[in-house]
């Protein structure tokens, strides 16, 4: 009688213990989901802290060089003249887009003063520094800084570099380049070299290298860039030189 006791009162203790823990990992299942949330939560504020500062940067830099162009909703700002997205309002960055500055003097002064202070491998357009890195044939850019996808970054060697990177995102700026506008290049040695853009257009997001290569890099010492339009169905390709 004494040994089934001992028997009941273990099997009894076994029973308690893995209810007990059913019920404790029952009780850490919301703990996880909260901490899940929370960490989602985290990064979207990241991700907002990150186009903000982005946007700030942006439109300190285009009141230093008293520049013009459009609001968030594409209206006109202060007579600029603008340049239309191929994004849908909603969808429109909050960084505008750059005209003629009243007075060309300032600026160019202003302009290069920016130029000597950027840093190596970095682009500047529309007032925007933007570092890059190198990605060869990278399937795509990376998430926070642009990328040297073919080509050199050298500004003296008389050759051609490739840039890619995300839009929305760090070449957001890219989408409101148009003919005559500006962008500078300072390569990994520290030489820095102004670009005028010249070609500006779109194509298929299924084009192949070989079908633009030729376009791409027929021009001497110049640069290309590339971003998504925005669509899921097109890239928006700029070239200067």
């Amino acid at each position: 009688m004494r040994k089934r006791t001992k028997i009941g009162v273990g099997f009894l203790a076994g029973s308690l213990c893995v209810l007990m823990a059913g019920g404790a990992a029952y009780a850490l299942t919301p703990s996880m989901e909260e901490a899940m949330q929370q960490e989602a939560q985290a990064e979207a504020q990241a991700e907002s802290a990150f186009d903000e500062d982005m946007a700030d940067s942006y439109i300190s830099a285009a009141k230093l060089l008293d520049l013009t162009g459009k609001d968030a909703n594409g209206a006109l700002l202060n007579g600029g003249t603008g340049s239309p997205s191929l994004l849908a309002p909603e969808a429109v960055s909050v960084m505008k887009t750059p005209a003629a500055p009243a007075d060309d003097q300032a600026n160019s002064q202003a302009a290069a003063e920016a130029d000597d202070a950027l840093p190596p491998m970095s682009l500047l357009i529309f007032g925007n520094v933007i570092p890059f890195v190198d990605d060869y044939k990278a399937e795509r850019a990376p998430d926070t800084t642009a990328a040297l996808w073919m080509g050199q970054d050298s500004t003296t060697d008389g050759s051609w570099g490739y840039f890619i990177g995300h839009h929305p995102g760090v070449f957001n700026c890219v989408m409101y380049l148009q003919d005559g506008d500006q962008i500078t290049v300072c390569d990994r040695d520290g030489n820095a070299r102004t670009y005028t853009v010249f070609a500006v257009y779109d194509v298929p997001d299924d084009t192949e290298w070989g079908q633009i290569s030729q376009e791409v890099t027929g021009h001497g010492e110049s640069i290309a860039l590339q971003t998504c339009c925005g669509d899921h169905e097109s890239y928006r390709i700029v070239e200067a030189a």
